[in-house]
């Protein structure tokens, strides 16, 4: 019996999101944190296919709207910000989701704390008045 596992981080906040200035910083946070797993592609909606190249920042803000997709082949990784609609009272969303065997937890481990169960594990966990951050380690057979 082979297992899979996936690793999914979801970054709730009170926080719009939306502005270029948001964008820009999430953008330097995944570019300082993750490096390995900035994006290959963006855009908007699928197929995701617009290059990512982090040097053309200003290009990748004239795309920053509900959704902003990312996605990267090796190692796999799929991404999505989804904005807080404005007037509305609810939460932004900064999800990444690894596939099997292409997330390394040690990379993670600095960042957040993680509860590892057999089958899948969640976690909510306050980082600050305005965010959260949501883990799920994922195990399935193949």
């Amino acid at each position: 019996m082979v297992m899979k596992e996936k690793l999914c981080i979801e970054i709730l906040t009170r926080l719009p999101l939306s502005s270029a200035e948001d964008g820009r910083n999430i953008l330097q946070l995944w570019a300082e944190r993750l490096p390995t797993y900035l994006p290959e592609r963006f855009g908007n909606w699928e197929p995701v296919d617009r290059e990512f190249q982090l040097k053309e920042t200003e290009s990748i803000l004239r795309h920053w709207r509900r959704p902003f997709l990312a996605t990267r082949n090796l190692p796999a990784m799929e991404s999505a910000v989804w904005m807080r609609k404005q007037g509305l009272i609810q939460h932004s969303a900064w999800s990444l989701s690894f596939g099997a065997g292409h997330f390394d937890l040690a990379t993670f481990c600095g960042h957040v704390s993680l509860i590892v169960s057999p089958r899948v594990s969640a976690r909510t966990e306050a980082v600050g008045p305005q965010v959260a951050v949501r883990l799920a380690l994922s195990v399935e057979q193949a």
